[in-house]
């Protein structure tokens, strides 16, 4: 249902090695990109893509998300890659899988796994089917684990609940109590349900404003003057014809 081109070029073979991703009337090819040695490249073949922003041109088109999308690809942003990478945890395992928008045609491929003492494995993922390969790597140092292949690095934590820190993160009012959280500076309180803390403004802390259930506030007396103007206090014109009347007033009664 999107909205014609027009004047496409009519291309009727391209580079083997090129990725038709969009195709016009009579199939003829749209969109085209390749990637050659580090660099890449995009051909649209019609120079009416102005025409999928008029909403005369039936529905038009996505044409700002296909050219955003397209120069944020030819500037390599890693979630715009055609071959991904996934990785999972099983147990003791680190999963890796790489998946192929088009089949590279080898039956091994390898990237690199860098463990969290900064050493790098390298890691040899094994043909599944044309489009997928697979490898595991096991976990031998608890902690953050980048894997990249050069292009896309992704990382996962391997943390257990071995560690302190994951043993146990229900917060309770005994925890609280018993770890005496707060300070001069900061106080935790543990709620009831449905009842909201009390507030109260001080001008100075000392060591009980910890030990009740209210939170204060602290008064600083600190402030900062952003701007000065100056105003008039009477205007000039009327002083002086109020001056005038004035004596004008007294020399008619001082005459008289």
């Amino acid at each position: 249902n999107y909205g014609s081109w027009y004047e496409m070029n009519k291309i009727s073979q391209v580079d083997e090695d090129a990725l038709i991703l969009m195709e016009g009337s009579d199939k003829n090819p749209l969109l085209v990109v390749k990637k050659i040695n580090k660099g890449r490249i995009a051909q649209i073949y019609s120079h009416h893509i102005w025409l999928w922003t008029k909403k005369n041109n039936l529905d038009g088109g996505p044409h700002n998300k296909l050219i955003k999308n397209l120069a944020h690809w030819l500037m390599k942003e890693p979630s715009l890659e055609e071959n991904k990478i996934n990785i999972s945890i099983d147990e003791k395992k680190i999963i890796v899988k790489k998946s192929f928008l088009l089949a590279p045609n080898k039956n091994e491929l390898n990237l690199n796994i860098i463990d969290p003492n900064g050493k790098k494995h390298k890691l040899f993922l094994k043909k599944i089917n044309e489009l997928t390969y697979k490898a595991q790597f096991s976990i031998k140092v608890p902690g953050f684990y980048l894997v990249t292949d050069g292009n896309i690095d992704l990382g996962i934590h391997t943390l257990g609940t071995e560690n302190i820190e994951l043993q146990n993160l229900n917060l309770t009012d005994k925890i609280i109590k018993v770890n005496n959280l707060s300070n001069y500076f900061s106080k935790a309180i543990w709620l009831e349900d449905n009842k909201m803390p009390k507030f109260k403004e001080i001008e100075e802390l000392d060591s009980n404003a910890k030990k009740d259930n209210f939170l204060y506030f602290l008064r600083n007396n600190n402030f900062v003057i952003e701007s000065l103007t100056n105003k008039k206090l009477f205007n000039s014109l009327l002083i002086i014809f109020i001056v005038m009347i004035l004596l004008l007033r007294c020399w008619k009664k001082e005459s008289s």
